[in-house]
């Protein structure tokens, strides 16, 4: 009989992937783990850490069963043939052991059924039975093992999560939710990214990165959890109140990502629109803004700026890119009023900047930048020291106007 995972698979795997997350947050703010500590995310199991491996399993639709976890469980005794002296953990919420903190423990019985092949000519069951083989016959110790593994039943999804937020509010000692919130958003995006890294032994974090992350204040996270837990509305005004402040003085750069927009048209009225607002009541001081596109739109977007008269500064990347030209200021006249010339901006040289991200990338040590807002995009690699930077997720267009 199929249960409703079975129905929405994307949706629980998503969840069981929040799930997942929060409990790496929870690792790595454990006091009993050295502040260096690397805490692995899916290298050896889901999350591990010097003798502990842990699998995470959410089941949010399904009673306990062991069977349920025989496929982990082989796993783990794998892994504890080349390492006996580990401890292993199986972490899982199910929905009748949701009031249930405890620890289940098994018994030599239960470990010689989970070992006992299943019937069935699936391939899927084949291959379990083909690495159940494997074990038996590896004579492995399987009292040892019972005494280093144990089950560890977990509340759901929504009381971790605020056992993740009461840890960061201990560590950063701050009692204000929505700082706490963008704190896990900011510590969530940055372990999502080690778990994207390509080679296994890379995908690991430390409480000590974490500390110097959120510490040195440059850079915060506005991402899809943030979104899911507190609603569009309150989303927008939180990233609103608590992103760093646009200061018209400042160089500032924007990454549009693509889940923001439909057709490179799109772009360019986003760009003059945020252009326009950007420019609004200016004083001759004002610094241009810089878009970063790719290649795909970034013609299209030219385009529909010199079609409305907008003078572009794109340092002449297409013929060979110039950053003296590039981080050069505009010259900005003032407005006439009778007599003298008042201190708002009426005319420039140019009022904004624009790059493929390619030229962005290459030519980064050169670009004069103070602040970098990353919109919609979670693939841009950039050094996390190099400016104040923002990224921020999943922000319907007519917001993201607004922000700017």
């Amino acid at each position: 009989m199929k249960t409703p995972q079975d129905y929405d698979g994307g949706y629980y795997a998503i969840k069981g992937f929040a799930f997942q997350i929060d409990k790496a947050i929870i690792s790595v703010l454990n006091d009993e783990i050295p502040v260096n500590q690397p805490v692995h995310i899916e290298n050896i199991q889901d999350v591990n850490y010097s003798d502990t491996v842990i699998q995470v399993k959410y089941k949010e639709t399904q009673d306990f069963a062991l069977s349920k976890l025989k496929a982990p469980i082989i796993q783990l005794i794998e892994d504890f043939i080349k390492n006996p002296t580990r401890n292993y953990i199986i972490y899982c919420f199910f929905k009748d052991k949701a009031d249930e903190i405890n620890h289940y423990t098994l018994n030599q019985s239960e470990l010689t059924h989970l070992l006992t092949p299943a019937s069935g000519k699936s391939k899927p069951t084949i291959a379990l039975n083909d690495r159940i083989s494997e074990i038996t016959k590896s004579c492995f110790n399987s009292s040892q093992f019972i005494n280093n593994f144990r089950i560890q039943f977990a509340r759901d999804y929504d009381t971790q999560f605020s056992q993740a937020i009461n840890l960061i509010k201990r560590y950063f000692s701050t009692t204000d939710d929505d700082i706490s919130e963008i704190y896990y958003s900011t510590i969530a995006e940055t372990i999502k990214r080690q778990v994207m890294k390509s080679i296994p032994s890379d995908r690991s974090v430390t409480r000590e990165l974490l500390l110097k992350l959120i510490n040195n204040g440059k850079n915060k996270i506005f991402s899809a959890a943030l979104l899911e837990k507190k609603g569009e509305e309150a989303y927008f005004s939180i990233i609103k109140k608590r992103m760093a402040p646009l200061e018209k003085t400042n160089s500032n750069a924007i990454i549009i990502g693509n889940t923001i927009k439909n057709t490179p048209s799109e772009v360019a009225r986003t760009i003059i629109d945020i252009n326009q607002r950007w420019l609004r009541n200016a004083n001759i001081s004002i610094v241009p803004l810089t878009f970063i596109l790719s290649k795909d739109e970034i013609l299209a977007t030219k385009k529909a700026l010199l079609e409305r008269t907008i003078i572009y500064n794109d340092g002449f990347e297409d013929v060979f890119f110039n950053e003296a030209i590039f981080n050069d200021t505009p010259l900005v006249y003032g407005k006439p009023v009778g007599r003298r010339i008042s201190d708002t901006a009426a005319k420039f040289s140019f009022s904004i900047k624009i790059l493929t991200i390619e030229c962005f990338k290459k030519n980064l040590p050169y670009i004069k930048i103070d602040n970098l807002y990353i919109i919609n995009n979670s693939e841009i690699d950039i050094p996390e020291d190099k400016f104040i930077r923002q990224d921020i997720h999943n922000l319907p267009l007519p917001q993201l106007i607004k922000l700017f």
